[in-house]
């Protein structure tokens, strides 16, 4: 994994979390499928590229050349590194993720909270005397 992979990473979980807080915003859920969509490409996007890093890394690890011990050891401290660097750029994305589905669950709740209390002070005893019309049958 190199620098310019990181910058891309970091780039497009940027541009996720960009994605959700406008997704959060929005008075409603419904209108929003292509933004969804949109989220849940990006989101399979980074998950293959963390996928992709990881077998770098292990090619690194795994391959089998003559090197001397400074080369060796350069080569562990590599590989430590970017197996750290791409651990944290993971756990980013997985706090990113919680967060929001955590925005998510929060709305949600409100959203329950609202409805359930609203119920309490509507009266539909008075629909009770309505006369109905028939003449429509």
């Amino acid at each position: 994994m190199n620098e310019a992979v990181e910058i891309v990473i970091r780039l497009r979980l940027k541009q996720i979390r960009e994605m959700q807080q406008n997704h959060i915003s929005k008075p409603t859920f419904l209108e929003d499928l292509e933004a969804q969509k949109e989220m849940d490409k990006s989101t399979d996007e980074v998950t293959e590229m963390f996928s992709h890093c990881q077998r770098l890394i292990g090619f690194i690890e795994k391959a089998n050349v003559i090197e001397s011990a400074k080369q060796s050891l350069l080569r562990g401290n590599v590989i430590s590194t970017l197996r750290l660097t791409l651990s944290n750029l993971a756990g980013d994305f997985r706090t990113s993720q919680a967060k929001f589905l955590k925005q998510i669950e929060a709305r949600k709740e409100t959203v329950n909270s609202y409805l359930l209390a609203s119920t309490d002070w509507v009266n539909t005893e008075v629909l009770d005397d309505v006369p109905i019309d028939s003449s429509h049958d």
